[in-house]
């Protein structure tokens, strides 16, 4: 399994080729697609991302001791977002996530193209999504079965 720093390479890689902004954005809106639909009863408030314009809902499990979460958005843009975090973030180790820096969307001039609200927003949702898991990591030594957040 490739690590956290080499899948976020990756994306910047990616999104480095493309020349233009109009296209990193339909490049994100067709990840948008990609992103599995979360379960209705997941969409709740304690799953519900404070802070941002859009609505967005994460919903973090733990699994001996890796990182697995649903994630959903009402926008398409954040949607892709959601998409390129879960493939970087999912199935890591919840202390790599909790010690990692997320900057591939910083690298990629992905964060620069959008308004201050959606960057606002999608800083609420790696600081949700890192201090969740760093809460795991503080508090957990040892993980037996599934732990959800």
């Amino acid at each position: 399994m490739k690590g956290i720093k080499e899948k976020q390479d990756e994306i910047v890689a990616d999104f480095e080729a493309m020349d233009d902004d109009f296209l990193k954005y339909l490049y994100l809106v067709e990840l948008s697609t990609m992103l599995q639909s979360m379960d209705e009863s997941l969409k709740n408030d304690s799953n519900l991302v404070k802070g941002c314009q859009s609505s967005v809902w994460i919903d973090i499990k733990i699994s001996e001791g890796r990182i697995y979460f649903d994630a959903d958005s009402d926008t398409m843009i954040v949607k892709g977002v959601l998409y390129l975090l879960k493939e970087v973030l999912s199935g890591q180790d919840i202390k790599d996530v909790s010690e990692t820096d997320i900057d591939f969307l910083q690298r990629a001039n992905i964060m620069a193209t959008f308004g201050s609200d959606r960057q606002k927003g999608i800083g609420f949702v790696i600081g949700t999504l890192k201090d969740k898991t760093r809460s795991f990591a503080l508090k957990n030594t040892e993980f037996v079965g599934n732990i959800k957040a």
